[in-house]
């Protein structure tokens, strides 16, 4: 799995593929065991990831080439094609970036055609070389800090699942673990303890849940209730 590299690597990475061609999205691909692909991505909007098929590929993507291929994302269907596209790219390439663990290759989308006699080698091995050091700060430790620190978010939730407080508790502690701009969580009936209280705002209902039984009413009129 491909590890997110932290916002100043991003930046980083950025500035240094600007200066060699102006991109509007840029990321990385890792080819898994089963053969899919981990597809990392950063545009102007943030950053994500996907596990694609090899075949929604570019071209360029898929066999990285140094520079060489240059796809015309028109052309291309799929996550890639799409994400490519809404950040207003048309073409794509791919470099395979040295000194990596696992074969890695940084994709950059650009509105016009980059110039194919640019030196793409020295890019690569400027990719990697920030890579490379970020990866020497961000240890293995640093990890597992982070990891501790996560695990302060599984009290708050089993304490209580009020929606209109729990997103801001769990942001405060999330954010240590990993800064964020946006918090999404998904949640189930077994997240919370037998006699927990659940909390809904005016517009949410159990009526249609699944899970509507595995609650009684506490206090109706203030939305809270109770699993049983």
């Amino acid at each position: 799995m491909l590890q997110v590299p932290d916002r100043d690597t991003l930046a980083a990475l950025v500035r240094a593929v600007d200066a060699v061609a102006p991109s509007v999205i840029l990321g990385f691909a890792r080819t898994r065991p089963d053969a899919d692909v981990d597809l990392l991505y950063v545009d102007p909007w943030g950053i994500g990831a996907y596990v694609v098929r090899l075949d929604e590929l570019t071209r360029a993507v898929a066999q990285g080439a140094s520079g060489t291929i240059v796809d015309d994302v028109r052309e291309t269907s799929g996550v890639l094609g799409w994400q490519v596209t809404r950040a207003g790219a048309r073409f794509v390439t791919a470099l395979d970036l040295p000194h990596q663990p696992e074969a890695t290759r940084l994709w950059i989308g650009f509105r016009d055609s980059p110039n194919r006699g640019l030196d793409w080698g020295a890019l690569a091995s400027t990719a990697a070389g920030i890579l490379a050091t970020a990866a020497s700060q961000g240890d293995e430790s640093a990890r597992l800090r982070r990891l501790e620190l996560a695990a302060g978010l599984l009290p708050a939730l089993t304490e209580a699942l009020d929606i209109r407080d729990v997103f801001n508790r769990l942001s405060e502690i999330s954010r240590q673990a990993l800064p964020h701009d946006m918090l999404a969580l998904g949640l189930f009936s077994d997240s919370l303890v037998r006699r927990g209280f659940l909390g809904l705002g005016s517009k949410e209902s159990l009526r249609f849940s699944k899970h509507a039984d595995s609650f009684a009413d506490f206090n109706p009129r203030e939305r809270l209730y109770q699993k049983v």
